[in-house]
């Protein structure tokens, strides 16, 4: 009787083992069939998606150099002049995050000539502070300008103009991309006699990649009392491009091939 009883449960037991392996092997076999094969007629389009904005922000780099004969005299003429300066910056709105200081440095000098520390007693010192301002209104930058030049700056370098939400601009430029691509092969498709069906394969060929065109600052305009500087921040074009495979269908009313 036991051992009866232990032939039902071995049989059952197989039973149920080869249900489930057919029960994976047609899953499988349904995924397979649902997925493009290498003969499954296809086309390849390279799609490009551009996007133009005005810049809304600019970072500038500012500084103020001092020469004293006594160093405690250059520190204390260096910093009265910078405190000025960062002062007039936030008059006209620049936030403290958006001040940050890029380099400071003390260079002793005899006879006009630069010497090593400790060697020659020097003649002279020069202390030189450097900033990074963010202004986050491109139609005040012209007014800072004219401002920290009037306050004691004496050099300005580097003035990059970009866009806030350059990051959103990236993504829709990607978008224009693909949709630049789909029309292509929709096009070439249609021009076979055929229809485009599912999208089989999307990649990135490169990009975004923002792009300035026009930027231009003309200082001339400070050697008048009353004048701003004339800035130009023109325009950034944002360029992003993909590569996609797309199935051909056949067109609507026409037989399969057997």
């Amino acid at each position: 009787m036991d051992r009866w009883i232990s032939q039902r449960r071995h049989s059952a037991f197989i039973m149920i083992s080869a249900s489930l392996a057919f029960m994976v092997f047609a899953q499988a076999a349904r995924a397979e069939c649902q997925c493009p094969n290498e003969k499954t007629p296809r086309i390849t389009a390279n799609g490009a998606g551009k996007i133009t904005v005005k810049p809304d922000e600019a970072t500038i780099t500012i500084g103020v150099t001092n020469e004293e004969k006594t160093l405690k005299r250059c520190f204390e003429r260096q910093t009265a002049d910078m405190n000025r300066v960062i002062e007039e910056i936030k008059k006209m709105g620049v936030g403290q995050d958006d001040i940050k200081t890029l380099g400071y440095r003390i260079t002793p000098k005899t006879k006009d000539k630069v010497v090593w520390w400790g060697r020659v007693k020097p003649d002279s010192y020069v202390v030189s502070h450097t900033l990074s301002i963010k202004v986050r209104d491109v139609s005040k930058l012209g007014g800072l300008i004219d401002k920290v030049v009037e306050s004691g700056v004496t050099n300005i370098n580097n003035l990059d103009f970009g866009y806030s939400k350059i990051k959103e601009v990236e993504m829709e430029a990607k978008v224009k991309a693909v949709q630049n691509a789909k029309a292509k092969a929709e096009a070439m498709a249609k021009g076979a006699g055929a229809k485009t069906g599912k999208i089989i394969e999307i990649n990135d060929t490169g990009g975004p990649v923002p792009v300035y065109r026009g930027r231009e600052m003309r200082m001339m305009a400070m050697a008048s009392d009353n004048a701003q500087p004339d800035i130009e921040p023109g325009s950034i074009e944002v360029e992003a491009g993909c590569n996609i495979v797309i199935e051909l269908t056949q067109q609507d009313g026409e037989q399969q091939t057997p």
